[in-house]
Order: C-alpha cells, then sequence, then structure tokens
C-alpha cells in the first residue's frame, strides 16, 4: 500500500451547544493522514461534498485513479458528491498531521508517514486481557 491509493470518508457527530454538528473527513488509509474535512449543521450532503472538493483540489497530479471508500450512505450516494471538487485548510487538521504520531505508522505523523517509502512497522500497544 502507499499515499493516494485508499481514502475512507465518514461523518462523526460533534457537540456543539445543545446541538450537534457534522464533522465529514477523508483519511488517506495507508499514512492516517486526514486530507480534507468539513464541518456542516446537518446530515446533508454539503458536508461530505465540501470534503471531497477540498481532498481532490489538494490531489497531486498523475494521482487521481485511487479507490475512495464511504459507508455508501445517502451523502456519499448523490450526483454532486460524485461530481464536483474545491478545497480549503485549517490548522487544526494541520496540527493533526504534523503534530499527532501514530503507533500504526511507526510513531511517525501522518505527514511523515505519507511521505515514507516502503512499509511502516505497526507498534500498536499489546494489551493483557486478564488485566483490564
Amino acid at each position: 500500500m502507499r499515499p493516494n491509493q485508499v481514502w475512507v470518508s465518514d461523518i462523526t457527530y460533534i457537540r456543539t451547544g445543545n446541538d450537534f454538528s457534522y464533522l465529514s473527513l477523508i483519511t488517506d488509509a495507508y499514512s492516517h493522514k486526514i486530507v480534507s474535512w468539513a464541518l456542516a449543521e446537518t446530515l446533508h450532503t454539503k458536508g461530505p461534498l465540501t470534503a471531497l472538493n477540498m481532498a481532490v483540489k489538494h490531489l497531486q497530479k498523475g494521482k487521481e485513479s485511487l479507490i475512495h471508500h464511504s459507508d455508501r450512505g445517502l451523502q456519499y450516494c448523490c450526483k454532486d458528491y460524485i461530481q464536483q471538487a474545491k478545497a480549503a485548510i485549517v490548522s487544526s487538521i494541520q496540527a493533526y498531521n504534523t503534530l499527532r504520531p501514530h503507533a500504526s505508522c511507526d510513531y511517525l505523523t501522518p505527514n511523515l508517514a505519507h511521505q515514507h517509502e516502503g512499509s511502516v512497522k505497526k507498534r500498536w500497544r499489546k494489551y493483557d486481557k486478564k488485566r483490564i
């Protein structure tokens, strides 16, 4: 596996006061880098579509033939989601990609793992089930 071979998308709920907002994320399956995101007030297609547009805008030339996986929810099946693209970026996603090392990426940050050539050692902590 390599960077920009498989992207995974999902939506998570974010409590905002007495309400919820919906965070749409697209993550690179190899490096765990968040390649795009969008926050929306509804579960309509606007959030996932904004995230997709951002991801495609930042995709390097020649990397366009990747697999994009989602749970096939309604937001990901609409005509607009499949055809459009545009982008933006903010510091919280940059911090996640540049500052937070992952055990699943040999304790590299997602950006460093994304640039790494060859396999990346997985270093998950093994828990003793008897002690839990």
